[in-house]
Order: C-alpha cells, then structure tokens, then sequence
C-alpha cells in the first residue's frame, strides 16, 4: 500500500466524503486541499477566486499539492488541480492517483445550488459543467492509476472499492 491515494475529479464527483469515509475505514489521515487553501488564506475559495482571480488560485492550489505531498493518507484535491502539470507530477510520482468520475447531470445535483461555486455562476449549469468536464479530463485521465465512477453508485460501494484500490497498491 502506498503512503498516499490522492483523489482528483470534478466539483461534486465525491473527493471529499469518499476520502474522508476511505481514511476513516483504514485508520488514516485525510487532508482536504481546498481546506488548507482557506485555512492559508483565511478565505473562501469564491472570496479567492473574486479577490485575486483564477490564476494566482492555481498557483495556491498547486502550492497546497505540494505542502500535502509530504503528508501521508488520503488527499482530497481541488477540482482544477490537474490543470498544473508539476501537480499532476507530483502526485504520480508520490501516491495512488483515483479520478472519481461523475456525468455533468449527476455533478450539478450534487453540488446544487451553485453559490460558492464561482466556476458555476450563470444559468446554466451543466452545460457549464460539460464545458469544465472536456477541459480536465484529458488531464485526470493522465493522472490517474485507476478511474472509480460514483455515477449513480451507493457512497459505500465507492469508499470500498477506493478503499480496495489504495490497499492492493
């Protein structure tokens, strides 16, 4: 088993409750880079995005790949953390990488009401979805060692077979 699984997948694929429920079954730690890029900045990711846009947030999120590589358990990344080739890097090159997969319909019932989702603002949110989807998938399909979908599938079923995957590695 390696020291770290790292999960990457859309907003609303499942990262973080299939990652902490995966952690807590094998007694292990979770860390949410998302979590530690509010906690760093003492902001929301929405206040982030608004105050010092897209671009300087990658920077912030890939920064938060590289300070969780260091760490062992289960790491919950950022829906955009592929994007940044030196993230993708590091996580291949440091853990078990699963790409939790999810159709644009099913990732907008998730996520819902798409406030705090700045990517998401607009009337029209699984189209949006689509568009964001085709852009990174190439890129977590890369990445990935294996592709888990959570389409349709009881959150269980997802965190063993998860679960499964990290411990077999």
């Amino acid at each position: 088993m390696r020291e770290r699984l790292w999960l990457v997948g859309m907003m609303g694929s499942g990262k973080s409750t299939v990652g902490s429920a995966v952690a807590r079954s094998m007694g292990s730690d979770f860390t949410d880079t998302d979590g530690m890029i509010e906690e760093r900045a003492g902001m929301s990711i929405p206040e982030l995005f608004e105050t010092i846009g897209v671009v300087a947030f990658r920077d912030l999120e890939r920064q938060a790949v590289e300070t969780a590589s260091t760490s062992e358990g289960v790491i919950a990344t950022g829906g955009g953390a592929v994007l940044e080739a030196r993230s993708r890097r590091i996580m291949a090159e440091t853990g078990l990488v699963v790409y939790l997969s999810a159709e644009p319909a099913t990732l907008a019932r998730r996520v819902g009401d798409t406030a705090g989702r700045p990517l998401l603002e607009g009337p029209r949110p699984i189209e949006t979805l689509e568009d964001i989807l085709e852009e990174r998938e190439p890129h977590y399909r890369a990445v990935a060692d294996h592709i888990v979908s959570s389409n349709g599938r009881r959150r269980r079923d997802v965190v063993e077979e998860v679960g499964r995957l990290w411990t077999d590695s």
